[in-house]
C-alpha cells in the first residue's frame, strides 16, 4: 500500500519497523503492522477534512506515534523503557501468546498508556474541550478497522472461538477491552494528569505506567479452563510470524 496524506513521512518510519520485525519473525511485528494500518487511515481522513482540525490531528498522531517509535527504539538499542511497553516486548519471541493477545499487549501499552499521557500534552497547549470531537472521531476510525482485523485475525488463529465457549477474551471484544472503554481510560486519564502540576504530573505518569504493566498479566494469565483454551489455539495458529505480519499489514476499514 502506497503512503499518502499528511502522515506520509511517519508511515514511512512504521514500515521499517514492520520490515525489521518481520525479517526477524518477531512477533512484535503483530502490533507493528495493525498499528500502521490504523495510522494510514488516520491519515488518509485527516487528507480528506473528516476531523474538526485536521493539522492538530495529524500533529497528535506524531505524538502518539513517536511515544511507540521512541519505545520501540529504545528496546532495539537495549535501553530502558517504560514498564507497560516493556511487558508487550517481552512477549515478542515466546511461542505462548496468541496472536489476539499479542496485539491487545501492544493496544494495552499504546492506548491505556501513551494515549492519556500525550492528551494531557495536547490539553497545555490548546485545552481538553479543543480536541474532545475529534478524539471522539477516532474512535470512528477503529470501529471502520475492527471488522477486518477480526476477520485476519481469525485467518491466521482459526480456533480463536475456543475461547468464546470458556467464557475467554476474543476477537469480539476486540473493541470494548482494548479500543472503545481503553479510549475512554486515556480521557479520564488525560483528564486527571492536565490538573496536576509538572512535578506531580511525573510522579502520577510513573504511576500509570507500573498500572496498566500490571493490566498486561491479566491479558496472559486467566483462569485455568481459559489457559488451557489459548493453548490449543495456540497449537492451530499460523506457524509463519512473517505471514500473520503481512496478514495484519491488509487491514483496511470496511467500505462505505
Amino acid at each position: 500500500m502506497s503512503n499518502e496524506g499528511p502522515l506520509r513521512d511517519l508511515l514511512d518510519e512504521m514500515d521499517h519497523v514492520v520490515d525489521r520485525y518481520r525479517d526477524a519473525s518477531d512477533r512484535n511485528g503483530y502490533f507493528a503492522a495493525m498499528y500502521r494500518s490504523v495510522t494510514r487511515e488516520v491519515s488518509r481522513r485527516c487528507a480528506s477534512g473528516e476531523f474538526v482540525d485536521a493539522d492538530r490531528m495529524a500533529s497528535f498522531a506524531r505524538a502518539f506515534a513517536r511515544r511507540y517509535l521512541d519505545a520501540v527504539d529504545a528496546r532495539d538499542r537495549g535501553g530502558p523503557t517504560m514498564a507497560s511497553w516493556q511487558a508487550a516486548f517481552d512477549q515478542g519471541a515466546r511461542w505462548r501468546p496468541v496472536v489476539l493477545q499479542h496485539l491487545m499487549l501492544g493496544m494495552n501499552a499504546h492506548i491505556n498508556f501513551d494515549l492519556g499521557v500525550v492528551t494531557a500534552e495536547f490539553a497545555d497547549r490548546d485545552g481538553l474541550d479543543t480536541i474532545a470531537t475529534d478524539f471522539r472521531r477516532i474512535n470512528d476510525v477503529l470501529g471502520a478497522m475492527v471488522e477486518s482485523c477480526q476477520r485476519l485475525v481469525g485467518q491466521a488463529s482459526p480456533w480463536l472461538g475456543a475461547l468464546d465457549r470458556l467464557g475467554g477474551r476474543t476477537d469480539t471484544r476486540l473493541v470494548r477491552f482494548s479500543l472503545v472503554r481503553a479510549r475512554d481510560a486515556a480521557w479520564h486519564s488525560a483528564e486527571r494528569l492536565s490538573r496536576l502540576a509538572p512535578g506531580e504530573r511525573a510522579g502520577a505518569v510513573r504511576a500509570l505506567d507500573h498500572d496498566v504493566a500490571r493490566l498486561a498479566r491479566l491479558v496472559l494469565d486467566g483462569p485455568v479452563a481459559v489457559d488451557s483454551a489459548v493453548f490449543v489455539v495456540r497449537l492451530r495458529e499460523t506457524t509463519s510470524v512473517r505471514r500473520i505480519i503481512d496478514l495484519l499489514s491488509t487491514a483496511a476499514p470496511r467500505p462505505g
